[in-house]
């Protein structure tokens, strides 16, 4: 029988990769790339010419953003946007 190892704890130093961020957030690719450019994620880091990462900092206060506007949008904004999707 498997057990489910626990992941290590992020260090809120270290900078994602972002592929390693859309594994870590269970994002499509695509629409992961979308919230980033867009401004809707957590701010990027330009690593070098071609790479981008994204702090463990940035990403839990990004976490915590979204928790925020969930809880205040409230279940009912919840069924009423179920029922556009």
């Amino acid at each position: 029988m498997k057990t489910k190892q626990e992941e290590p704890a992020l260090d809120p130093a270290q900078v994602l990769r972002v592929k390693e961020w859309i594994k870590l957030v269970g994002l499509c690719p695509d629409l992961a790339w979308r919230m980033l450019r867009s401004g809707q994620g957590p701010r990027l880091l330009k690593l070098s010419e071609r790479r981008y990462g994204i702090k463990v900092a940035d990403h839990l206060e990004w976490l915590e953003r979204c928790a925020k506007a969930a809880k205040e949008a409230g279940p009912a904004q919840w069924t009423q946007a179920a029922r556009y999707s």
